[in-house]
C-alpha cells in the first residue's frame, strides 16, 4: 500500500508538473522535484502569475517528493487527496486571475496616508469618506460650542487645541461641510493652521495677533460682529501666550487662556467667558476602563467600518466580490484574519496599550494608515513576513504607531512559560507537526503562515516568534504571556478615576523617593548627592500625600513637603521603573530618562532650602555618621548616633 501511494503521488505530481508550466508557458526542463520547485518560486515569486499561497502549495509538493526518497516514508490519502485538489484546481483556474485589479486593494490603497485618494485628505468629503467618519466625544463639543457659543454672541472665538496630526483638521473640514449654511450665516471665520503666515514678511505669530486683533482690550467691547474658530497646537499656543503678554493690549484673552489651565496637566477650568471657549484633543483619550478592562468605543467604530461582516461595508463587498472572481492575495488572507473577534480584541488592546503606555494620541488618519500597514504586504514575495503577524510586530519603520506596537512583540515578554514551550518547540522531531498540535483546531487557519519553514529549522527563531504572535492575537490574556504590570497601573488608573485614593501608589513613589539617589541606610534619610565621591549628605524628607488626579492617559499625585506642595504625574513607564527599582532593579542612566519627571521632581524636593535644617554627612569608608544642623543662621557639626 505505501509503494503504491508513493508511486502514484510521484506521478500526480509529474502531471501537475505538466499542467503548470503548459498553462503558464514556463518551461523549467524535464520533471524532477528540484524543477517543480523552481517552477512554483517563479510563477509566485518572479512572474507574480499565482498568488503566494499557490507557490508554496507547489513547492510542498516537491517537499513530500524529497520525504519519498527517504526510506520508509509512506504518503497518506489526505497527501494524495490534497495533490488531487490542487491539480484540479490548476486545470480550471483563470490563469490571468493575479492582474486582475482587486477591489478590496483598490478600497485598502485610500486607507493609505501615501495615496492621492486617501482618505485623510481634508478638502472634500465624497460618499465614501462620509462612510469613514467616525464621530467622536469632541464632536459633540464643538456643535454644542457652534449652537451656544458661537451663534449666541457676536463677540467670540472658538479655540479647537490640541497636538499635531489629532484631527484638527479634519473636525473643521466636517463641520463646514455638515453646517455651510451656519457658517455663512454668521459669517464665522476660520484659521486652521497656526504656525502659517498671511505675508513673507511677517511670522506666524504676527499673524494671529492680526487675525485677534478684533479681540484686543481696545476693540474687544465695540458692537462689531467677529466670531473666529482657531485651531491651534499646544507648543504654539504657548508662545502665543507670551507674544501677547509682550504686546500688552490682549490682557483679556491672555487671562483666559490662563485660567482654562489648558497648558497644566489638569482637566481644563470650567471659568466662564461669553467671548471665549475652549475644546481640547488633549483631554480626549480612545479608551475607557470597564471593571478593570480597557475597552475602546472609538477603535470598536473604525475596525467595523473596515472588517464587520456586513452587506453595507464597502470593503466586505468588495472581499466578497473579489473571492467569486478567483482573486485570493496575501490581502485577502490578511483581511480574513482580521475578520476574527479575538484578533480584533487584541489589536484594540495593542492600542489602548499603546495609547497608554506612549502617551500616544491615536487619531482617525492614523488608525486609518496603520491597518493599511498590517494587512498590505509589503510586496508580494513568498514569505511569512507577508502575513499581518509580522507586518503587525515587526514593521517599525512604516509608522511611529506601528514602532510603538513593535516594543509589545510578544516575543520580547520573556515568561517562564515561553521558555518552556521554546524548549519544547526547539526538541520536537517534527516542529511543524508540533506547532500544528499546539494551534489544535485553528491549525488549518494558519497553516499557510507556517508554510515556509516546513523544512527549514534553521529558521527556528522566526518560527517559535511567529507562533507567539499568532497565540498572542488569539489570546493575548494567555498565560503564556505576563501582562501584570500593565494590569496593576489600570487598577490604579481605575481607582483614581473613581474619585478614590490610590494608597498603594503614593506608597510606591515614597519607597522609589527614598532609592532614588541609593538606598541611604537610614529611614526616611535620602542621599542628596548621587555619585562616587566619599562622602553622602543624607537629607531628613517626609512626603506626606495630598491628592491624586488623572492627567491623560497619567495619575498625578500631590504631597506635601514642610508645608510645601510638590506635584509629580506618573505615567505608565515611569510607573514600570518604579516597580522594578522597588524589587531590587539597579537603575540605568535611560532609566532616569524615561522618568526624567520623577528624576526632576525628587531634585526639586532634595535642594529645597526647606528640607536643609537637618542633614547628616556619611562617610562611606569608615561609616561615622556626623549631624549637621542649622539654626537661624547657625550650623553646627557634630558626631554621633542618629
Amino acid at each position: 500500500m505505501g509503494v503504491k501511494n508513493n508511486t502514484h503521488f510521484s506521478a500526480m505530481a509529474r502531471n501537475l508538473y505538466e499542467l503548470i508550466s503548459k498553462k503558464y508557458n514556463v518551461q523549467k526542463g524535464e520533471f524532477s522535484r528540484d524543477a517543480l520547485t523552481s517552477l512554483g518560486l517563479t510563477l509566485s515569486n518572479n512572474l507574480k502569475s499565482i498568488s503566494f499561497d499557490e507557490g508554496n502549495k507547489i513547492v510542498n509538493v516537491s517537499r513530500t517528493l524529497i520525504s519519498i526518497s527517504e526510506e520508509g516514508y509512506t504518503v497518506t490519502n489526505q497527501e494524495l487527496d490534497e495533490l488531487k485538489e490542487l491539480y484540479d484546481y490548476f486545470k480550471f483556474v483563470d490563469k490571468d486571475k493575479q492582474s486582475k485589479t482587486s477591489k478590496l486593494e483598490t478600497l485598502f490603497r485610500k486607507l493609505s496616508m501615501q495615496s492621492k485618494d486617501a482618505i485623510v485628505n481634508e478638502n472634500e468629503f465624497d460618499d465614501f469618506k462620509e462612510y469613514m467618519h467616525i464621530k467622536r466625544e469632541i464632536e459633540s463639543e464643538f456643535e454644542d460650542a457652534l449652537e451656544n457659543h458661537l451663534q449666541k454672541h457676536n463677540k467670540s472665538i472658538l479655540f479647537v487645541v490640541g497636538n499635531v496630526g489629532d484631527g484638527k483638521s479634519h473636525i473643521l473640514s466636517y463641520m463646514m461641510k455638515k453646517y455651510p449654511t451656519t457658517f455663512a450665516d454668521y459669517k464665522i471665520k476660520i484659521h486652521n493652521d497656526a504656525t502659517e503666515t498671511d505675508s513673507p514678511v511677517s511670522t506666524a505669530l504676527e499673524t494671529m495677533k492680526r487675525i485677534l486683533r478684533p479681540f484686543s482690550d481696545g476693540d474687544i467691547d465695540n458692537n462689531n460682529e467677529d466670531r473666529l474658530v482657531v485651531a491651534i497646537n499646544l507648543g504654539i499656543l504657548t508662545n502665543l501666550i507670551e507674544e501677547l503678554k509682550k504686546d500688552g493690549g490682549f490682557s483679556i484673552i491672555v487671562e483666559f487662556l490662563e485660567k482654562s489651565q489648558i497648558l497644566s496637566s489638569r482637566t481644563i477650568s470650567g471659568e466662564v467667558n461669553s467671548r471665549f471657549k475652549i475644546i481640547s484633543f488633549t483631554e480626549q483619550t480612545n479608551f475607557q476602563l470597564v471593571n478593570g478592562k480597557v475597552e475602546s468605543v472609538f477603535y470598536e467604530e473604525v475596525i467595523n467600518k473596515i472588517y464587520s461582516k456586513s452587506p453595507e461595508n464597502p470593503f466586505y463587498s468588495a472581499y466578497l466580490e473579489d473571492l467569486e472572481n478567483g482573486l485570493n492575495k496575501l490581502l485577502h488572507i490578511n483581511y480574513e484574519y482580521m475578520l476574527r473577534k479575538d484578533f480584533q480584541r487584541t489589536i484594540i488592546y495593542l492600542l489602548t496599550r499603546s495609547e497608554i503606555e506612549y502617551k500616544t494620541i491615536i487619531s482617525a488618519r492614523m488608525l486609518f494608515n496603520f491597518f493599511f500597514d498590517i494587512c498590505m504586504p509589503r510586496d508580494v514575495k513568498s514569505n511569512y513576513d507577508s502575513y499581518l503577524p509580522y507586518l503587525l510586530f515587526k514593521s517599525a519603520n512604516r509608522s511611529e504607531l506601528l514602532t510603538l506596537i513593535n516594543t509589545l512583540d510578544p516575543m520580547r515578554n520573556q515568561t517562564r512559560k515561553i521558555d518552556e514551550t521554546s524548549i519544547e518547540l526547539y526538541h520536537a522531531p517534527n516542529t511543524f507537526k508540533k506547532i500544528s498540535e499546539l494551534l489544535g483546531d485553528e491549525s488549518e487557519t494558519f497553516y499557510k503562515i507556517f508554510q515556509s519553514f516546513k523544512d527549514k529549522q534553521e529558521r527556528f527563531d522566526n518560527f517559535i516568534n511567529t507562533y507567539l504572535r499568532i497565540k498572542f492575537l488569539m489570546d493575548y490574556e494567555n498565560e503564556l504571556f505576563d501582562n501584570s504590570l500593565f494590569e496593576k497601573y489600570l487598577e490604579f488608573y481605575s481607582i483614581v478615576q473613581n474619585e478614590s485614593q490610590a494608597e498603594a501608589l503614593f506608597e510606591l513613589v515614597n519607597e522609589s523617593f527614598s532609592k532614588w539617589h541609593g538606598d541611604s541606610g537610614l529611614e526616611g534619610y535620602i542621599i542628596k548627592n548621587p555619585g562616587k565621591g566619599r562622602v553622602k549628605v543624607l537629607v531628613e524628607i517626609i512626603l506626606t500625600p495630598l491628592e491624586n488626579f488623572i492627567s491623560g492617559t497619567g495619575i498625578g499625585l500631590q504631597f506635601d513637603v514642610n508645608n510645601e506642595v510638590y506635584e509629580i504625574i506618573i505615567d505608565y513607564r515611569t510607573f514600570e521603573i518604579l516597580s522594578k527599582l522597588n524589587k531590587g532593579y539597579f537603575l540605568k542612566e535611560e532609566d532616569r530618562q524615561i522618568a526624567i519627571k520623577f528624576d526632576l521632581f525628587v531634585s526639586r524636593i532634595v535642594n529645597s532650602a526647606k528640607v536643609m535644617n537637618k542633614n547628616i554627612l556619611l562617610d562611606l569608608t569608615t561609616q561615622n555618621r556626623y549631624e549637621l544642623k542649622q539654626f537661624m543662621n547657625k550650623i553646627t557639626l557634630s558626631k554621633g548616633k542618629v
